[in-house]
Formats: structure tokens, sequence, C-alpha cells
């Protein structure tokens, strides 16, 4: 005759659910849950963790979607320092499997707005480091991520990006901009992210890197009044509607001037670089 199988052992009252996620013992997680009905949601360590989130510190990707799909709150706050699960698998997961554990818990219900006891989104932190871009693109193209949102502190993800060390962020900073950041909210100190920037650029080892976001982030806001005013000042230009000279004109704007093919009159004041437009034309750009 065929052996039957044996019946489990009952479970000893000293075996928790965080004893098997510890041991990543998804089966014996199962058990533990189906036998005694455990909550996935009361029952916390001393810490005030939930089984989710001590899965993700121990980053069991395989017990994170069993307790997901068993009911567990993604959007918990609950613990001693007011973390949430997405702020968790940001600092605890390794960067290989991280990216998709934050996607996988955003299509399942985690809020990308709501940040951690200090206020911290996951694209606010995320800004502070070039690696992060795909999933920076992620967070404000697909998750819908509030791109001007501030921490306690008035840290948004602008500043933040602006704030790193690493110096290679300016994709970031060009990135946030590009796509809503607000260049002029201020944020600690009430000094916006231009403000910060000059700062760093008094005291940096690398002041050259500083200088390239200083300039850009001056120019944008005057690239993009020149984008909504083209049409305008081309026809301008080309009907010659010169009435008075500014100097010192930004020179991407003039370089885009000349692309069109839209000449200036020449004059003692203008060099071939085209150093200056018509005052009618720097008024639309105001």
């Amino acid at each position: 005759m065929p052996k039957k199988d044996k019946a489990p052992k009952p479970l000893s009252d000293n075996v928790t659910v965080f004893n098997a996620i510890s041991m990543g013992n998804l089966k014996l997680l199962k058990r533990i849950v189906e036998e005694r009905g455990d909550s996935l949601n009361n029952v916390v360590d001393k810490y005030g963790d939930t089984p989710l989130k001590i899965a993700i510190i121990n980053q069991r990707g395989d017990i994170i979607r069993y307790l997901v799909e068993a009911g567990a709150d993604v959007n918990d706050n609950n613990n001693n320092y007011h973390e949430r699960p997405l702020n968790l698998v940001f600092y605890s997961v390794n960067h290989d499997s991280r990216d998709d554990l934050l996607k996988y818990l955003i299509e399942h219900g985690a809020d990308v707005n709501q940040g951690d006891g200090y206020g911290n989104t996951i694209l606010i932190s995320a800004s502070g480091l070039p690696e992060n871009l795909p999933l920076i693109r992620y967070l404000v193209e697909e998750a819908g991520a509030d791109i001007n949102h501030q921490n306690n502190d008035g840290v948004s993800p602008l500043i933040a990006a602006c704030r790193s060390i690493d110096i290679n962020n300016l994709p970031v900073i060009k990135y946030l901009v590009e796509h809503g950041a607000d260049v002029n909210t201020p944020g600690p100190n009430n000094k916006t992210a231009l403000n910060i920037i000059e700062d760093l650029l008094k005291r940096s080892v690398n002041p050259q890197y500083y200088q390239n976001i200083y300039n850009y982030l001056r120019s944008y806001p005057i690239q993009q009044r020149w984008k909504k005013s083209f049409p305008k000042v081309k026809k301008m230009v080309r009907n010659r509607v010169f009435l008075n000279e500014v100097a010192g004109f930004p020179q991407n704007v003039a370089k885009q001037i000349s692309e069109q093919s839209v000449g200036f009159g020449k004059s003692r004041n203008r060099s071939s670089k085209l150093r200056s437009v018509d005052l009618d034309i720097f008024y639309l750009l105001k």
C-alpha cells in the first residue's frame, strides 16, 4: 500500500509570521496565515513593523508578493520611523530588483505621493543620483508622482537633485525642470533651486559643474518664453521692426533666430554673434 503523507505537526505558539519571513520560508508562512488566520496588518514586531515591512527589509521578493496578494497594507506607515513600504523598498532592496518591486507595489495600490515621517516621497529620494533616472521617468510619466511635492523641510525633487553630491546629476535636474519642476519655488531657508546652486558655486571644489547647472536654470525660463513667442519674433525681425537694442540677450536665443535664417541689419553695436536684439522682442519674452 502506498504510504500516506504524514500530517504536519501542530504549530508551536512560538512560531510566528516573523520567524517564517526571516527564514524565507514561504510554505511555513502560508500555513501560519491559513491555520491561525493571523492578521497581516495588525501584528507588528517591537519596532512597529508589519510582516510586509519585515519581508522588504529581508529582501524576500516571493514573500512580499504573497503578502500583498493576501491583503497586506501597501501604504502602512505605523512603525517607529513612519516609513511606508515604498520607502523601505527604495532604501533596503538591492538595486537590481528594487525598481521592479517598487513598480509591483505601485501597481497594487501604493501611493507614490505619500511620504515617510519626514515627508520624503520616493521621487525626492531618487532625485539625488543620476542612475535613478529610469525610475524617475517611470514615477513621473507613469505612476503620477507629484514633481513639486515638498517634504517637511521644503525639499522638492528639484532641490534634492541640486543638492546632490554626485557631479553627474545634471540630466536629472534637466529632466525634472523639463517635466514641470518649478525653479522658483522656495525651499529650506526660503531658497530656490537657483539660490542653492549659487551657494554651492561659491564653495564647491567642482565649480564648472555647478556653473553648468546655474546657466541651465537661468536660461530655461527664457527658452520657454522664446518658444511661445518665436512666431511673433520671426515676423518682427523679417519686417525689420527694430526700435531699440538690448545688450546681453542670451546667445542661445540669438542662435535660434540665426538658424531660422532671420537676419538683423548691421550696426556698429551688433556683432556677428548677434549680441543684442530689438527692445520689442525683449518685451515679448519678459
